[in-house]
Formats: structure tokens, sequence, C-alpha cells
């Protein structure tokens, strides 16, 4: 039987996490109005087609390993077998991201049209990983408040930064 202290904390979580998916779908509208307008036609298009690449890429890499690991994480009572289990995520983030890193620079030398774009940005190639672990890791943990932070957090930095720099 579900205390009525759970149910409260459920809904809370629910509305966590509809609140951050409202937030940052207006952020990112938001973002693509300032970016279109600001960058222009092509160069905004030449955005667009670098995070594509970066996010096409991390599916492919990742394929539903942290996934997993949340799931493991939620199931796992003991802390030191969970603390284990983060340990070996973060090992294979830093796998995964060097694994990124040499797929994007392939393709980038063989078939990319932004090379110097995308050669650019490839230090920053261990976000999208990092972000997607820190999501799955609070995702296991119960931790809706932290992830909606965490969901909402890039959107906002950046719409500030193209606002302002813009």
């Amino acid at each position: 039987m579900i205390s009525i202290k759970n149910k409260i904390n459920a809904v809370k979580h629910i509305i966590y996490i509809y609140a951050a998916t409202g937030i940052n779908f207006i952020f990112a509208f938001l973002i693509s109005i300032l970016s279109t307008k600001n960058l222009g036609a092509n160069l905004f298009g030449d955005y667009r087609y670098v995070i594509n690449v970066f996010t096409f890429t991390t599916l492919i890499v990742l394929f539903g390993v942290y996934t997993t690991g949340s799931l493991v994480i939620a199931e796992e009572k003991n802390d030191k077998h969970i603390k284990r289990i983060i340990g070996t995520l973060i090992l294979l983030c830093l796998l995964s991201s060097v694994i990124m890193g040499v797929l994007i620079s392939l393709y980038t030398i063989f078939y990319g049209n932004q090379s110097s774009l995308i050669f650019f940005v490839m230090p920053f190639v261990f976000v999208l990983p990092f972000q997607n672990l820190l999501e799955n890791i609070l995702q296991g943990y119960n931790k809706i408040n932290h992830l909606s932070l965490l969901r909402v957090l890039p959107n906002t930095v950046l719409l500030t930064l193209v606002y302002f720099f813009y």
C-alpha cells in the first residue's frame, strides 16, 4: 500500500519533470529564434549541422548503457555496489567520449562539410555523454529535483549567452 506521503512526493516529481520539460521547450524555441536572427540562415544551418553530428554520434556510441546503469542503480540496495556501478559508468563515459571523438574526426576528415567548425568544438565532445550520464544517475537515485535542474540548466546558460552576446 502506497502512503499519502509517497503519493505527494510522486506528484511533486511529476510536476518538476513537466515544468522542466516545458521551460526547456520554451528556452530551446527562444534560442532558435535568437540564433536564427543573429547568425543568419547559413551560419544557423552550420550550427545545427554540428549539433546534429554530435547528437547522432552520442546516440550511436551510448546505445542505452546509461539507461541500463540507471535501472541497476535504482534496484541496488548496497551503497558500495552503487558507487562501483557509478565508477564503471564514468569509465564507460570517458571511453565513449574518446570513441565519439574518433568517429567525429573520421567523419569530418572524409565527409564533413564543416570540418573547421567541428574541429573547433571538438574539445567539448565529452559534454553530451557526461550530461546523459548525470541524468541517468540522478534518475536511478530518484533525485528528480536535481534531474529537473540538470535538464533546464544547459538551455538556461545558452539562452543567457545568446541574449547577451548578440
